[in-house]
């Protein structure tokens, strides 16, 4: 035992230190400086020689250097992320090298620096490192996917992850061989005409997100659900949502866009031949800002979403064999669900119960007009007009100068009016009523007999009775 002892207090963590060593040591400084409640410190006092004691350690040789691994700090990884977003574009040739090449041009991208310049002034903004992270990243996914638009539309929380969303337009309509449920509104038109990726970091790759269907947009209306952050979570709601979250974060960000995108009105005009599409007003100016300081001169962008989950009545079934007349038919469908214009303006939606409006319209900083700095002509204002949307809390669209940046950040669930009550189950069916008495189908003496039988009872009782 004893030889065990001086073993253990004999050994070494590789350095110059041992038990022993280290034992003494303390002594010496208990010893010199006699501490007060020794027992309750003597934890301290052993850790505080053992970090301010000396180790001497030998040099190591020129090979042992040679030999040493590289030191990786906690950021290292996370610094090479960030450089893949510098990285420079290549091409994959004929033979399988990868050779770098100039980048092909990019479609509409948005500036989001200019944007998170006004966002900064309302309060809301990334910070200026990681909004450059996000404008690298959607530079790589709009080369990568072929989009001829993109931009940032916003993010949305959840409870273990968030979701970053970037909108873009891509060229192509998508596979028509895909078998899609009915009502269904092909890629690039409807509600469809934009695709959306989804990532839960700027440094990981982008996931797009399948296309809405008008069964999610129904289902989607009737629940509220917080995110969780995975795109293959089970949706436990009722009613029921036939499909993951996925399905439904598609669906949400079909019906923010409807209601909260907007845009100054007068820059875009109806189509004469479809009333459904809008083109740019080229004649257009952009309004001074107090005409914009009102929600008066706001229009949404996006279509309306019917109660059938579409932007578009979709054409009415004719039964096989039968002949109807189909523009009847699309005259109740218009009645039981009317259309709303698409370049509506926003002081005609329905106001939140308690409210005025639906909308706050603000302006924040100096609101005086000056003389336009030369070579501009006219005059100039610095504030800025700040109109969130009170059914979706997380809206914001700000305005300054010409320029407007439409974002949102918030959970993806909609404000309504009254508390929220799911709906209930149907009643339950009542019992069947008690079956009548009946005789017996297969009687074992003959009806005649019974019959018999019953009269000899009948005149025994009246002969008891006399």
């Amino acid at each position: 035992m004893e030889q065990q002892l001086r073993k253990i207090l004999a050994s070494s963590d590789g350095q110059s230190s041992s038990v022993n060593s280290h034992l003494v040591e303390v002594l010496i400084h208990i010893l010199q400086n006699k501490p007060e409640r020794l027992y309750e410190n003597f934890e301290s006092i052993s850790a505080f020689v053992k970090k301010n004691t000396f180790n001497f350690e030998e040099l190591k040789s020129d090979t042992d250097i040679a030999k040493m691994q590289s030191r990786k700090i906690d950021l290292s990884d996370w610094s090479e992320e960030c450089k893949k977003l510098f990285a420079k574009y290549t091409k994959t040739t004929e033979q399988g090298f990868k050779v770098v090449v100039h980048p092909p041009g990019l479609g509409v991208f948005s500036d989001l620096l200019k944007d998170n310049q006004l966002l900064q002034i309302v309060g809301v903004s990334f910070g200026e490192e990681e909004t450059m992270r996000i404008q690298l990243s959607l530079r790589n996914l709009m080369r990568s996917s072929g989009a001829v638009s993109m931009r940032f539309w916003g993010k949305i929380y959840g409870r273990e992850k968030d979701y970053y969303i970037a909108e873009g337009l891509l060229e192509n309509a998508g596979r028509e061989d895909i078998p899609r449920p009915k009502g269904f509104e092909k890629r690039g038109t409807g509600l469809n005409k934009f695709t959306y990726w989804v990532t839960e970091s700027i440094l990981e790759d982008w996931v797009e997100l399948p296309d809405v269907t008008p069964q999610h947009i129904q289902q989607a209306r009737q629940i509220k659900k917080i995110f969780t952050g995975r795109l293959d979570a089970e949706i436990n709601s009722y009613p029921i949502f036939s499909g993951k979250e996925r399905h439904l974060l598609r669906a949400q960000i079909a019906r923010i866009s409807s209601a909260c995108i907007i845009v100054p009105k007068g820059i875009y005009k109806t189509n004469e031949e479809e009333p459904t599409q809008i083109d740019v007003d080229e004649e257009a100016s952009v309004p001074g800002f107090e005409e914009l300081n009102s929600d008066e001169s706001w229009a949404h962008y996006h279509p309306y979403i019917l109660k059938a989950g579409r932007a578009t009545h979709a054409e009415p079934e004719v039964p096989p064999g039968e002949e109807v007349d189909l523009e009847e038919l699309k005259a109740k469908q218009e009645e039981n669900d009317k259309s709303v214009d698409r370049l509506r303006a926003i002081s005609e939606d329905d106001p939140l119960q308690g409210e005025e409006k639906s909308w706050v319209v603000t302006s924040i900083g100096d609101a005086q007009v000056y003389a336009a700095k030369p070579p501009q002509e006219g005059s100039v204002t610095y504030a800025v007009t700040l109109i969130k949307n009170l059914r979706w809390p997380g809206n914001y669209t700000v305005y300054k100068g010409g320029r407007w940046v439409n974002f949102y950040l918030g959970y993806g669930v909609k404000k309504t009016d009254p508390t929220f009550v799911p709906i209930s189950p149907p009643d339950v069916n009542a019992d069947p009523d008690d079956p009548v008495e009946q005789p017996e189908p297969t009687p074992l003496n003959a009806p005649e007999e019974l019959e018999s039988d019953s009269e000899e009872e009948k005149k025994d009782e009246e002969e008891e009775e006399d």
